[in-house]
C-alpha cells in the first residue's frame, strides 16, 4: 500500500503533557500526517485531546474503532484501550492484556504502525519512566521508520527518552522546543516507497495481541522463563528479540524486564507487610491466650520470637535504605 500521508506516533507519561503542549504548538495546519498519541493513562477518564486543542491549529479528539487515517489530524488513545494502526488505513481500539502494565501502553501503537505502514513512520518518544515504548522505537526503526526522541536533559523525567536512546539508534535527539519543528520538516518531504510487511517477532507479537493467545507463535518468538507473570501468575517467556529484554505470558500480559522487576519489588513489599500482620496477630493470640491462662514457657517463647521477627521484618520496610523501585514508578 502506497502510504497517503506520514504517520506519527507519539509516547509518553511522567512529565509528558507540558512536553506536548509545546510539540504540538510546532504543527502547522495543513500538516501532511497522521499524528497518534499514547500517554499513561490508564483507566482513568482523559481530557488530553480537550487541553491539546488548546495549543494546535490541528483538530484532536480521542480515537474511536474504525476510524479512518486522515492527515492534519491529532487522534488520542483513549482510557483502557490500546490504539493501534492498521494497514487498510484505519486505527482500532484494543482492550487486550496490559503491556508493560499499562493499558494504553505505547509499545503497540508504535508496533502497530511500523508494521502497517514501514517508513513512512516517525517514532516519538518524550518524557517518562521506566522504558515503555523501547522495544516499539525499535519496530519503527526495524521496519525501516524515523525514531527521534526528546532530549533527557531536557525531559521532566529523563528515563524513557534515555532507555529508548540505549535501546535505539535515535535519528535525532532534540529537545522538545524542536521536536515539533523536526516533525513538520520531516512531513513537508515526499512520502518514502512502501516497505514490505516485517516478519519480525514484534510482528508475532502484534498477531497474539489482536488475534489471541497462540501458544505456537509464542513458542518461535520466545523460549520459556523461570519466571511468573505478576498479572496472571502463568509461566513467563523470554522474547527472541533485540533490546530491550522482555517477557510475554501465553496470556498476553508483557513486561520489559525494567518494568518486571519493579512489579516483583512489589509483590515481594506486599508478602512482607503480609508475613508481619500474621506475626502481629499471633502475638496477638497468645497474649490472649496468656490473659485467660497463665502462660506457659513456649508460648513465651513463641511470642517472643514472633516479636522480634515482626520487629525486624517491619524496619526493614519502613527503612529508608535504597532499594528496587517499586509500581509508583511505574505506568498505568
Amino acid at each position: 500500500m502506497r502510504e497517503k500521508c506520514w504517520i506519527v506516533v507519539i509516547g509518553g507519561s511522567t512529565g509528558s503533557l507540558a512536553a506536548l503542549k509545546v510539540l504540538v504548538s510546532a504543527l502547522p495546519g495543513g500538516l501532511n500526517a497522521a499524528v497518534f498519541i499514547v500517554t499513561h493513562i490508564g483507566a482513568f477518564p482523559s481530557v488530553l485531546p480537550e487541553i491539546l486543542t488548546r495549543f494546535t491549529p490541528l483538530p484532536v479528539r480521542h480515537a474511536s474503532d474504525g476510524d479512518p487515517i486522515v492527515p492534519g489530524q491529532i487522534l488520542v488513545a483513549p482510557p483502557d484501550h490500546h490504539l493501534l494502526l492498521n494497514a487498510d488505513g484505519t486505527v482500532s481500539l484494543s482492550h487486550g492484556p496490559h503491556e508493560n502494565h499499562a493499558r494504553p501502553a505505547i509499545d503497540p501503537l508504535f508496533r502497530s504502525a511500523a508494521l502497517a505502514h514501514g517508513a513512512a513512520v516517525l517514532g516519538v518518544i518524550l518524557s517518562g519512566q521506566m522504558d515503555d515504548g523501547s522495544a516499539g522505537l525499535a519496530a519503527v526503526k526495524q521496519c525501516g521508520g524515523l525514531a527521534l526522541v526528546q532530549d533527557p536533559a531536557d525531559a521532566d523525567a529523563a528515563e524513557m527518552p534515555a532507555n529508548a536512546i540505549a535501546n535505539t539508534a535515535a535519528d535525532a535527539v532534540l529537545p522538545v522546543a524542536a521536536l515539533g519543528a523536526k516533525i513538520a520538516e520531516i512531513a513537508a518531504m515526499p512520502l518514502p516507497s512502501a516497505s514490505p510487511h516485517q516478519q519480525t517477532p514484534q510482528a508475532a507479537e502484534h498477531e497474539l495481541l489482536t488475534q489471541g493467545p497462540d501458544m505456537e507463535k509464542l513458542k518461535a518468538i520466545s523460549h520459556v522463563s523461570e519466571l511468573t507473570c505478576p498479572g496472571c501468575h502463568g509461566t513467563l517467556w523470554e522474547v527472541a528479540d533485540r533490546p530491550p529484554l522482555r517477557y510475554r505470558c501465553h496470556t498476553g500480559h508483557t513486561f520489559t524486564a525494567t518494568i518486571l522487576a519493579a512489579l516483583q519489588t512489589d509483590i515481594a513489599e506486599e508478602a512482607l507487610w503480609s508475613a508481619v500482620r500474621s506475626l502481629r496477630e499471633r502475638i496477638f493470640l497468645i497474649d490472649r491466650m496468656a490473659a485467660r491462662h497463665a502462660a506457659q514457657p513456649e508460648q513465651l517463647r513463641q511470642r517472643l520470637e514472633a516479636q522480634a521477627a515482626a520487629d525486624a521484618l517491619e524496619q526493614i520496610l519502613r527503612s529508608n535504605a535504597p532499594t528496587a523501585r517499586g509500581s509508583k514508578h511505574l505506568p498505568g
